[in-house]
């Protein structure tokens, strides 16, 4: 995870978070380890980009999804997700500005059995330069 400078606005911070995670298959050979993992096998998730409700619609939302691309790209990964709450348009419509695309809707069935809203699933290619 990451932890960037916060953003002020209005005397407000806003910050985002930005996890990790390498696909399984790499860690199973210390040889591959030893010589490093490519960036087209590394692969992110944005956990949370939260907007003050009283600083909507001002670009910070557009920004920091964008800044997280670039973190992402700076640490070579090529493949970067995030959950958006099923009816959560305007998520899902600036998540869709930056460039994700839909992957796949969570079973309703799995978001009841977790006690969660049903979410759907969105990834960018960051080797395409969309933003």
């Amino acid at each position: 995870m990451v932890s960037c400078t916060p953003y002020q606005q209005r005397g407000r911070n806003i910050a985002f978070s930005l996890s990790c995670i390498l696909r399984p298959q790499l860690l199973d050979s210390d040889l591959y380890l030893l010589q490093g993992a490519k960036a087209d096998h590394a692969r992110a998730y944005i956990s949370n980009v939260c907007v003050a409700e009283e600083l909507y619609r001002n670009g910070l939302g557009y920004s920091l999804v964008t800044e997280s691309k670039r973190v992402a790209e700076d640490w070579g990964i090529s493949d970067l997700y995030v959950h958006v709450a099923f009816d959560n348009e305007a998520a899902k419509n600036l998540y869709i500005k930056t460039g994700f695309v839909h992957e796949n809707d969570e079973p309703a069935w799995q978001a009841r059995f977790l006690d969660r809203p049903r979410r759907i699933l969105l990834w960018s290619d960051l080797s395409k330069d969309y933003v």
